[in-house]
């Protein structure tokens, strides 16, 4: 039994001042601002955080090195500012370790071999809370509902066991403070889901976010047994590439919205959905950061809130489907997000060339059946594509029909036999545990049997 939460004591308490943040980004998130009063707005609050940024010793050295200006007149002066990654922030790492006022750091997963760690200040977190809060509250929910956070438990494998024991005592410490529990986002047994299911019964959470995989997962099961949920005012999908049909999946299954988050680890929160609206499109919060659209559609970002260390025209690495976009290139609205830059495949075409294409699109293309709960896919060599299915309670040779006829019509000019299909039992997660659209060679299972679309 869960014991009734002092909501009200904790909100006029330590949750006052934050909460008066979050109303004043929940105006801006749910006013519509003209666009050339955005673009005044963005610009001005630019060039506040550069004047600040030029003093830290990282950009001091960036705006020597590219001969940049003190200022900014437009928006569309930061197409011509050199691109930031992690590549060039780790090649100049002593400077940004002698950022000043460090508290901590945001971890990335290094889900491309290379993690990195971005300073984190106290100054960051205020904002970081408001931006989070300005569209929830948009969809009727207020800081302290009851919530469960569907996320990845195992990590900090590479802590010893007094590390990890800590870190859970304090992760749960903080959970009882904000009213929250948490299950394993990695639902690969019916087990798992049951377990989830009684924590929800058990709990009542107003709402659930997390990994779009795992809540996938129980919303199949919930669907499965027909079991009795108590009401559940909105699913927040978060951190993973997400799919029309996990959409219509989840909402059936747990008879909830479903809204999206975006953002990443280093950024905090970038955009979400309106409460009036469907999952998509997210609407930005232009005040907390500028996104633009370089080239091939990759998410350009710059911190415009106060941060230790802003960053500035960053790559974030994803593909984006802008919608509504200002006169000066500042993004508004994102239709999709359609993955990252680096999930791109190759396959040989029908006339001996190799073709560059992009994975979620074949995934969009070869999801054809409801029994699919999940595909990923791997580059085996560079004629051979694999597609990794979870579909349990399916028919595989009936699968792998329907996905060659599907190829046939969307990808005519492919060689068809360079699709390889492996059915497993559950889909291969991230260092975080997250399910992405791509995965490693050396992380494909060894199996007796492989299907060919032919």
């Amino acid at each position: 039994m869960f014991a009734i939460f002092p909501k009200r004591l904790v909100e006029i308490s330590i949750g006052s001042s934050r909460r008066k943040l979050a109303k004043r980004d929940h105006e801006l998130f749910s006013n519509n601002c003209l666009e050339s009063e955005i673009d005044e707005q963005q610009r001005i609050l630019f060039n506040q955080m550069w004047k600040e940024a030029i003093k830290l010793p990282f950009y001091e050295h960036w705006r020597s090195v590219h001969s940049l200006p003190n200022k900014i007149g437009t928006l569309t002066e930061l197409d011509d500012w050199p691109l930031l990654t992690k590549d060039k922030l780790r090649q100049n790492l002593d400077l940004v370790s002698n950022t000043p006022s460090i508290s901590g750091y945001y971890s990335t997963s290094g889900s491309t071999g290379q993690p990195f760690h971005f300073p984190k200040g106290v100054v960051d977190q205020d904002n970081s809370y408001a931006a989070m809060w300005s569209y929830r509250i948009d969809q009727g929910l207020s800081a302290f509902d009851a919530s469960l956070i569907v996320t990845n438990l195992h990590a900090g494998s590479s802590q010893n066991w007094n590390q990890r024991v800590t870190a859970k005592l304090i992760r749960s410490a903080k959970d009882l403070l904000v009213n929250s529990r948490r299950v394993d986002g990695f639902i690969a047994s019916s087990e798992k889901a049951d377990k989830a299911i009684r924590k929800i019964q058990q709990f009542k959470p107003k709402y659930i976010i997390g990994y779009p995989s795992g809540i996938l997962q129980i919303a199949l099961r919930a669907k499965q047994l027909g079991v009795d949920l108590p009401v559940i005012e909105r699913i927040i999908l978060t951190s993973e590439s997400i799919f029309s049909e996990d959409i219509e999946i989840i909402e059936d299954g747990l008879q909830s919205r479903v809204s999206i988050e975006y953002g990443s680890i280093e950024t905090g929160v970038l955009a979400g959905t309106p409460g009036s609206g469907e999952a998509w499109p997210l609407r930005t919060l232009w005040w907390h950061n500028l996104i633009r659209s370089g080239d091939n559609n990759e998410a350009l970002v710059t911190s415009l809130s106060p941060r230790v260390f802003p960053l500035v025209n960053y790559s974030l690495g994803d593909v984006i489907e802008v919608g509504k976009v200002s006169s000066q290139g500042s993004v508004l609205e994102i239709q999709n997000v359609e993955g990252r830059t680096r999930d791109t495949l190759k396959l040989p075409s029908k006339n001996g060339e190799i073709v560059s294409f992009s994975a979620r699109s074949l995934v969009n293309c070869i999801r054809n059946s409801a029994a699919m709960q999940s595909v990923q896919l791997a580059q085996i060599n560079e004629s051979e594509v694999r597609a990794l299915i979870v579909a349990p309670d399916a028919e595989p040779q009936l699968i792998v029909n329907g996905m060659a006829s599907s190829l046939k019509r969307s990808f005519p000019s492919f060689k068809f036999h360079s699709v390889s299909v492996t059915f497993i039992d559950a889909h291969i997660s991230s260092a975080r545990g997250k399910r992405g659209v791509v995965v490693d060679l050396d992380s494909v299972p060894e199996c007796e049997k492989s299907f060919w679309l032919n």
